[in-house]
C-alpha cells in the first residue's frame, strides 16, 4: 500500500513538473529566452486598458538587427543563433525590471514601457546601442572571420495614446518607425511621427 502511494506521489509529482515546463515553453522562445510574440500581444492588450483607465502613458519598441540575413549567411547560422541569444541577453539586462520583452520574429524584439512614454522609451534604447556597441563581440571559436565585425540595430517607437489607442495600430506604427530607421541609414532610432 505505501508503495503504491509513494509510485502514486511521485507520477503526480512528476506531472506537475513536466506541466510546469510544457507552460514554461509555450510561453518562452527556446532560442533567446525571452517571451513569444503571442505573450507580447496579450500583454499589450491589457496594459493598453490599464493605461486608458488610469490615464497614462505606454510605449512599445520595435527592435530588428542591422542587415542580419547577410550576416546570417556570411558567418553561419551558428553565429546568427549566437547573436541572437546575446542581443536577447543584453536586452534583458539593460530594460528595467518593469519592461516586458519578447521575440517578435526572426531578428525582430519588441519591448513594452507600461507607464514610460516615446522619449523615455527612446532614452532607454539608446542606452541599450551603446550597450551592444561596448560588449557585443563575436568570440573568435565562434566565427574567427567575423573580427571585430559590429552588431547594430535599429529600432522604431510608438506611444499609447498619442499615436494610436489600439494594440494593433500602436505595433504598425512603431514597425514604420522602425522600417524609417532602417530606411534612413539604420544603427538608429526613430520615434513615431518625429
Amino acid at each position: 500500500m505505501i508503495d503504491s502511494l509513494t509510485v502514486l506521489a511521485s507520477i503526480s509529482l512528476m506531472n506537475a513538473l513536466l506541466y510546469k515546463r510544457m507552460e514554461q515553453l509555450a510561453r518562452t522562445d527556446g532560442q533567446t529566452r525571452l517571451f513569444k510574440r503571442n505573450v507580447f500581444d496579450e500583454t499589450l492588450s491589457e496594459e493598453i486598458g490599464r493605461a486608458a483607465r488610469h490615464g497614462l502613458r505606454l510605449s512599445i519598441a520595435m527592435l530588428d538587427i542591422d542587415h542580419f540575413r547577410n550576416f546570417n549567411n556570411k558567418y553561419g547560422h551558428i553565429t546568427g543563433d549566437w547573436v541572437l541569444r546575446e542581443m536577447a541577453r543584453l536586452i534583458r539586462e539593460t530594460m528595467p525590471s518593469y519592461t516586458l520583452t519578447a521575440r517578435w520574429g526572426g531578428e525582430e524584439f519588441v519591448v513594452l514601457f507600461p507607464n514610460d512614454g516615446a522619449p523615455a522609451a527612446a532614452t532607454r534604447i539608446n542606452q541599450l546601442q551603446k550597450v551592444l556597441a561596448e560588449q557585443l563581440r563575436i568570440p573568435a571559436e565562434i566565427a574567427p572571420e567575423a573580427g571585430a565585425e559590429r552588431v547594430t540595430f535599429s529600432a522604431g517607437i510608438s506611444q499609447f495614446p498619442d499615436h494610436a489607442q489600439e494594440a494593433l495600430e500602436l505595433v504598425r506604427l512603431a514597425d514604420e518607425a522602425l522600417y524609417r530607421a532602417k530606411n534612413t541609414g539604420r544603427n538608429r532610432v526613430i520615434v513615431y511621427g518625429t
